[in-house]
């Protein structure tokens, strides 16, 4: 799923019904489960990534306006 984030585009993945076939694929295949998560973590993955959009909510939007910057000068007679 890491891989996702650092803009991975194809993912290459044994699949096995069963771990305990013979050959040297079947126990670093995914079963059905592990591969279901491994799905799962990618799609969160590319959720995390967004999309590069920035948008100012209606929230920060809101409080923008009462807490705009603004400028003041100090004057100090030491």
């Amino acid at each position: 799923a890491l891989a996702v984030v650092h803009v991975a585009e194809v993912i290459e993945k044994h699949f096995t019904k069963d771990k305990d076939y013979w050959g040297p694929d079947h126990k670093m295949s995914l079963d059905f489960k592990e591969f279901r998560k491994m799905v799962e973590n990618i799609r969160t993955a590319e959720v995390s990534i967004g999309t590069g959009e920035k948008v100012i909510s209606q929230e920060e939007n809101r409080l923008r306006k009462i807490f705009r910057p603004s400028e003041y000068t100090v004057s100090t007679n030491i």
